[in-house]
């Protein structure tokens, strides 16, 4: 524990009013910090000509708030600057104007020391009858006392929205400032709408890290006021090792104000039996079997053996998966060809038909036509492909069938609004 030495008496000496009292204070930074963590700022007592009025030393006194100082009880701060703590929050500063010219330099006093409670740090300066001004000035804060976090259902299947109301109004600095990360088997899908008021206006950055985490991060420092973090439509999927059950997402400040939380963003009901477009039943027995994942809406189609997700088309984010009117499946060519392992595609721009081929089966597909050919064979089907974005769509359900993937092998979930085809 450290000593200290001085007497009550020099306090009662230091609290009398300043005779002068003209210098302008202030603190380079407010930190961010977590409790009991030491943190560095620094207190500047701008140069003033009332120090000539000075013969020798003068001193005044500093008494920190919520914090406790961490340094050494008594010391330097440079030449013709000491200081003497004479409590774990009370401090001398003395200046020898003879060898320290404060007329012409700043008085620049480190402050060092450990935040106790939630909320602010300030340090308050008593001048005593030096030429400095006295003030309080505060120079670190610590958690977020009025937080508020809601969760609500999305307009999206599997999805959810979050908002961040925090009314602390002091700024955060850019990069990463909480780490999401979803329980129960859910991954991130990557896709989210992010937005932000007030002091997070235009900063919002939602980013996938890996399947169950993510981070919430800021484009750039954020002013020192209240603001709210506005996410919607976070995109989120189940997996094999989701159970029916409460979907908890875990959510944590990063290296700043130490706030941890847990929340409830759902349940997860899994379906008994799963339809295809045709509303046949889907085959249990495909539990083991890899299988192709596309998702309504979404960029990304996910292959099982790979246990990754693919982009449906890299040059262009807007080329999604859609419904039409005839209630089938549309999905981008290619990405059906990726999907299902067919390297040899020709695409005949007089005809507007495309040609897909593997080792077995050549399939023929031409734009606005309710037919598909299969290895020379016609078959009638209940949608045409059609070219939209410039990219050409096809029915994924007809095209997988050509390919001779059974109905039973082609699974519809309503409610996330995603195919598997099972290979």
């Amino acid at each position: 524990m450290k000593k200290f030495i001085a007497a009550t008496a020099i306090f009662t000496m230091l609290i009398s009013s300043s005779a002068y009292a003209y210098t302008d204070n202030h603190i380079t930074k407010d930190m961010p910090t977590a409790l009991d963590r030491t943190v560095k700022s620094e207190l500047v007592i701008e140069a003033s000509d009332d120090f000539a009025s000075c013969d020798g030393n003068t001193s005044f006194y500093l008494d920190l708030s919520n914090a406790e100082w961490d340094c050494d009880t008594s010391g330097e701060f440079e030449t013709g600057i000491d200081y003497n703590c004479v409590s774990e929050t009370e401090m001398i500063v003395t200046v020898d104007t003879k060898e320290f010219d404060a007329t012409k330099n700043d008085i620049e006093i480190p402050i060092t020391a450990k935040v106790q409670e939630t909320g602010v740090a300030s340090v308050t300066i008593n001048p005593s009858d030096s030429p400095v001004s006295s003030g309080t000035y505060i120079f670190a804060h610590s958690g977020y006392p009025a937080m508020d976090i809601v969760i609500s259902p999305s307009t999206k299947a599997e999805a959810f929205d979050m908002t961040i109301e925090d009314d602390y109004p002091y700024s955060t600095v850019n990069g990463r400032i909480f780490k999401l990360q979803l329980e129960n088997g859910f991954v991130f899908t990557g896709e989210c709408d992010a937005s932000g008021t007030g002091k997070f206006k235009n900063k919002v950055e939602f980013s996938k890290y890996s399947d169950s985490i993510a981070y919430i991060s800021l484009s750039s420092d954020s002013d020192a006021s209240t603001g709210t973090i506005v996410l919607k439509n976070i995109g989120i999927e189940h997996t094999d090792k989701s159970t029916a059950g409460d979907i908890y997402m875990s959510i944590g400040a990063i290296n700043t104000s130490g706030y941890s939380g847990r929340v409830k963003i759902g349940t997860y009901k899994p379906s008994e039996t799963k339809t295809d477009d045709n509303n046949n039943t889907g085959n249990t027995s495909n539990a083991d079997k890899e299988y192709v994942k596309f998702k309504i809406g979404s960029g990304k189609y996910y292959v099982s053996s790979d246990g990754a997700y693919y982009l449906i088309d890299s040059e262009n984010s807007g080329v999604l998966p859609f419904i039409d009117e005839n209630d089938r499946a549309m999905v981008p060519l290619r990405a059906v060809a990726n999907a299902l392992g067919i390297n040899d595609i020709k695409w005949d721009d007089s005809s507007k038909t495309v040609t897909f081929t593997n080792s077995e089966d050549t399939v023929k597909i031409k734009i606005g036509e309710n037919k598909i050919t299969v290895n020379s064979t016609e078959v009638s089907i209940d949608t045409a492909a059609v070219i939209k974005d410039n990219r050409t769509f096809i029915p994924l359900r007809a095209v997988a069938n050509a390919f001779g993937i059974q109905d039973e092998n082609i699974v519809w979930d309503e409610g996330t609004k995603t195919i598997k085809i099972y290979k």
